[in-house]
């Protein structure tokens, strides 16, 4: 399943072809994932200011997104869209729907 960015719901999240790769390969290959890598990523991601993801959107060619879209990426690392996103996902992980 290809989706858009930000994807739309923790259930699109958990329909996603890397989701469904990392259960196939959690069966077959025991402990390959460190959960603690997970949160230390998601800590990370947490407290990445908007400036750094403006500079990484505009060193990009203006064709890969339009003003409406950078703005709505910006709009949702501001406003509260990625602290929600990150608390689904560390709930997913928790919970062993991700992982």
């Amino acid at each position: 399943m290809t989706v858009g960015w930000p994807i739309a719901s923790i259930s699109d999240l958990l329909n996603t072809d890397t989701v469904k790769n990392f259960r196939i390969y959690k069966k077959t290959i025991k402990n390959i994932w460190v959960e603690s890598e997970f949160h230390f990523v998601l800590d990370k991601i947490a407290t990445l200011p908007t400036q750094i993801i403006k500079q990484i959107i505009d060193q990009h060619p203006d064709f890969w997104l339009t003003n409406t879209e950078s703005q709505f990426i910006f709009d949702f690392w501001d406003n509260g869209g990625r602290a929600s996103r990150l608390a689904e996902i560390r709930g997913e992980l928790a919970n062993g729907h991700i992982l």
